[in-house]
């Protein structure tokens, strides 16, 4: 697969959610900012924001998407996010792309991944779980394309760090 198809993945991601982005009765928009420590990008910044409803019992549910540019890959979270009091879960899917020297992987290869995450204060841990959607393939001249050594199927990903919201 192309970077082009890559771009599809996350078009028909960002399709999935945006319906109920737009139609749901948006009382709440906050910006989101943290520093992690990743696999498989070691470190990572991220980029978010989120659009929900503050109900009357102190509860907020919202739909959030982060941008996380890392060492060894980005990766872009979609999601839907329940906070109460100091804690926050966030359930979604993501798009993962490695770059340089990953390890337990290659370079230039796209996960599509179902992850959890969880906040308390400004503490995230997250989990994710992903399997391969583009790249780590050969068409050495045979006419067919074969797994490059390395390249692996499934990937176990994670996140932790420091995650704030104003």
């Amino acid at each position: 697969m192309t970077r082009t198809r890559m771009w599809s993945w996350i078009a028909v991601l960002a399709s999935l959610t945006a319906p109920r982005i737009l139609g749901a009765q948006v009382n709440d928009v906050q910006f989101h900012w943290g520093l992690h420590a990743s696999y498989p990008e070691y470190v990572s910044a991220s980029f978010g924001a989120s659009a929900g409803v503050e109900r009357p019992d102190g509860t907020r549910q919202a739909y959030v998407v982060f941008f996380e540019p890392g060492l060894n890959g980005g990766r872009l979270f979609m999601g839907r996010q329940l906070s109460a009091g100091l804690g926050s879960f966030a359930t979604g899917l993501s798009v993962l792309q490695t770059w340089n020297a990953p390890p337990g992987t290659l370079p230039n290869i796209t996960y599509l991944n179902s992850e959890t995450r969880l906040t308390i204060n400004w503490f995230l841990v997250g989990a994710g779980f992903g399997f391969r959607v583009a790249g780590g393939t050969s068409n050495r001249g045979s006419g067919l394309a074969s797994t490059l050594p390395g390249a692996q199927w499934f990937l176990l990903s994670g996140v932790i760090g420091g995650h704030f919201s104003f």
